[in-house]
């Protein structure tokens, strides 16, 4: 990753190249990398250890489905970025666009990405976390000796080692399937030699049918007259089961070596012919540094289990649906945050994220937990107001149980609603 004297020595080209500019769009690549695009350049943004880093890049990506990335870019996309600096003199980038910061964090295993506020409240983030973010404390000041990179240099060093450990993954995975596929045609091998043999067990298991006689219960082998030989051969028994029992899995056993017996050589022919190919891959390996899409069936949904809210000082955050509120009150929403939602109908939950809430904020959460609502019809209801902390599950979804509140009636102002309604992210732009 990139040390604090290179990532000092990228600043100044960082600024010259996207301060002043205007967000064209913002979108992520692969799992753990984004771009911010301005015009004639881009900046790359990768979170990834041990390959975490920042740079200005001119190559071409394809977008990689990210609900985040899409809620990024709806939120910042045409803003200014007027300042680039380091939070608390550590490797935490942040981009100030106009009334938002966007944070990076380039030094933990599991990185937060954020937009926040200028209070620092989070307005977005790449997971669960606080509902404002805390940099680290600043640290004294260590003098690093001084290093000058580029933005050239430093992506031709990280595209050769990611395609180094990538190569090193394919090889590591072709390794494994080999050997899986040796121990699948080693299984193969046995059974077929087994197979082969399919009328000698036939033919001992006759003898025993002819033999019945001679056995008795308990008995762990027999010795009977072999016909065909003249002589005496001893058959093994299991004394736990019946002679009979035994007689029925033997004929069955014949029954299945002699159907397989034609099957086994193309089995391990197509085994063989697998294992040439990963051999060949293993040895000329062909691989780019690309990342496919994820299956249709798995491609996470464009638009969130909730809607949001966004002003300069709050976020108002409004399940769409059961899931959607499951997930807002127990994932989403911190202990502290104030949480709302029409009694006695059903509605959605309502989340205030804010650092201070006044009256007015308070009215606001209150006609979006009306509308959200099936009391809107009445046009008037009374709203449950309590903190997240005091909201509990139920074993049916979306359905919870509230241990202290109070409660303020609500009239439907559909001019407020519009006005709200303009500031949901699923909105703008």
């Amino acid at each position: 990753m990139l040390t604090y004297s290179e990532i000092l020595s990228l600043l100044p080209e960082i600024k010259k190249g996207i301060l002043d500019k205007n967000l064209i769009g913002f979108m992520q690549i692969n799992p753990t990398s984004y771009v911010f695009a301005f015009n004639h350049v881009q900046l790359l943004l990768c979170v990834q250890k041990p390959f975490s880093r920042f740079h200005l890049t001119n190559k071409k990506y394809k977008p990689y489905p990210s609900v985040f990335a899409d809620q990024v870019n709806k939120l910042l996309r045409k803003r200014e970025c007027v300042e680039v600096f380091l939070l608390s003199e550590d490797r935490i980038l942040c981009l100030k666009f106009e009334e938002y910061f966007f944070i990076a964090e380039l030094m933990y295993y599991h990185p937060i990405l954020a937009v926040t506020d200028f209070s620092f409240a989070i307005i977005l983030s790449n997971k669960s976390t606080s509902s404002h973010y805390n940099p680290p404390l600043i640290k004294p000041t260590i003098h690093h000796s001084s290093t000058f990179v580029t933005s050239t240099e430093i992506e031709k060093r990280y595209q050769l080692l990611e395609k180094q450990a990538l190569l090193a993954s394919h090889r590591r995975k072709i390794s494994n399937e080999l050997a899986k596929l040796e121990i699948q045609l080693q299984k193969y091998q046995e059974e077929y030699r087994r197979s082969t043999n399919w009328k000698t067990l036939q033919n001992e298991t006759e003898l025993l049918k002819s033999h019945l006689q001679k056995i008795t219960p308990g008995m762990k082998s027999v010795q009977v007259m072999n016909w065909e030989s003249q002589s005496f051969i001893e058959i093994a028994l299991d004394p736990r089961i019946s002679i009979q029992k035994q007689l029925h899995m033997r004929f069955k056993e014949v029954r299945k070596r002699k159907k397989r017996l034609d099957l086994y050589p193309s089995f391990i022919k197509e085994i063989q012919q697998k294992m040439q190919t990963l051999q060949k891959q293993l040895s000329h390996p062909d691989i780019e540094l690309s990342y496919k899409k994820p299956p249709l069936k798995k491609e996470p949904n464009k638009t969130s289990g909730f809607h949001t809210f966004i002003d300069k000082e709050y976020t108002i955050l409004v399940g769409k649906n059961a899931k959607g509120n499951e997930k807002l009150t127990f994932t989403i929403a911190k202990g502290n945050d104030t949480w709302l939602h029409v009694t006695p109908m059903a509605g959605s939950h309502v989340v205030i994220k804010a650092k201070l809430i006044n009256k007015y904020l308070l009215q606001d959460a209150m006609q979006l937990a009306l509308y959200f609502s099936q009391a809107r019809k009445q046009s008037q209801a009374e709203v449950l107001i309590t903190e997240v902390k005091y909201v509990s599950r139920t074993k049916i979804t979306g359905k919870v149980l509230v241990s202290k509140h109070k409660t303020k009636k609500v009239q439907l102002d559909l001019n407020r609603i519009k006005e709200l309604l303009k500031k949901s992210l699923e909105k703008q732009f």
